[in-house]
């Protein structure tokens, strides 16, 4: 699955799985021609973590698009 792919799904995710706030936001970076910084997927899982507004998946999920966009900025 690409990161273009995961935006989409956590942009389209159920309140249960992650507030709409936050999804909408996924949903707008989904749009974009780039991928979205790590620094942005950063200030949404910290954003969610701080106002328990992801399940615990979508945290794991949102951590790992993280790790992910942090190592193809080092590469």
């Amino acid at each position: 699955m690409n990161i273009k792919n995961l935006l989409s799904l956590l942009g389209e995710a159920p309140d249960g799985q992650l507030d709409h706030s936050m999804a909408s936001k996924f949903a707008e970076m989904a749009k974009r021609d780039t991928n979205p910084t790590a620094k942005e997927v950063c200030d949404i899982l910290d954003q969610s973590a701080y106002a328990s507004l992801a399940s615990g998946f979508t945290m794991i999920v949102m951590d790992t698009l993280w790790k992910q966009l942090l190592k193809l900025e080092a590469a």
